[in-house]
């Protein structure tokens, strides 16, 4: 019986000993986590901070290329209205600015560093809001989708409409400051304006600029959806 007695006190002093060390190690691993996520919330606000900077930034861009976009669509309705006979031709700046209007084009240009950072490392999950992850990856996927739309954008205003016109007027002329060269720039605008050609680079023209429009402004929502998220992580 005593060996057996000293048998059960040697195995509850063993698995005494055996609870303290797992005790021990379980402690010393919630601590690590505890400091991990410390770590990561602190990680995630700065996170947080550069990315209203980021999204600041877009708005900015965003705004100034639908603007512009928007005069561009102006400048064609105006081009073709006159063509139509429906206003009187305007002052000769204002048909030069309409005809410059038609060579600009937009690319969305803003930068990312952080949020590329966070994608390309596969960090994305230290955010812990589901709603702003989601809304990070929608924006992603509409700026590739704009990014495209603005591609043809350009390769139709350098490879078609720059040729185009720049063989019938003078575009330095026409964009100086002297209304004198300007006036003389513009007086082959005649000829061109009763061209079918031209016509159909009008409606090309207005084309790809209101599907570059409508996709920035897709773009736009994902950003002030972005913008209102990380509003309410303040």
């Amino acid at each position: 019986m005593t060996d057996q007695a000293d048998t059960r006190s040697r195995w509850r002093q063993y698995a005494a000993e055996v609870l303290v060390i797992v005790i021990g190690i379980l402690l010393a691993l919630a601590a690590d986590a505890g400091r991990q996520s410390l770590a990561d919330r602190a990680s995630e606000r700065a996170v947080l901070a550069a990315l209203r900077v980021e999204f600041a930034a877009d708005v900015t861009e965003l705004e100034s290329d639908q603007a512009s976009r928007a005069q561009k669509l102006a400048s064609i309705d105006l081009l073709n209205r006159i063509r139509n006979g429906e206003v009187k031709r305007p002052q000769t700046d204002v048909m030069a600015n309409a005809f410059l209007d038609l060579l600009d084009w937009r690319f969305y240009t803003a930068s990312h560093p952080v949020l590329d950072d966070l994608v390309t490392t596969g960090r994305l999950d230290l955010i812990e809001s589901d709603e702003l992850r989601h809304a990070l990856m929608v924006f992603g996927q509409e700026r590739s989708r704009i990014s495209v739309t603005e591609q043809f954008d350009r390769d139709f205003v350098a490879s078609q409409l720059i040729p185009y016109i720049s063989s019938r007027v003078d575009l330095e002329a026409l964009s100086s400051n002297s209304p004198d060269r300007i006036a003389t720039a513009i007086l082959p605008v005649n000829e061109m304006l009763v061209s079918n050609n031209f016509r159909s680079m009008l409606y090309l023209s207005k084309d790809r600029t209101t599907v570059s429009r409508d996709y920035g402004a897709r773009l736009m929502k994902t950003v002030t959806d972005v913008q209102r998220i990380l509003g309410k992580r303040d």
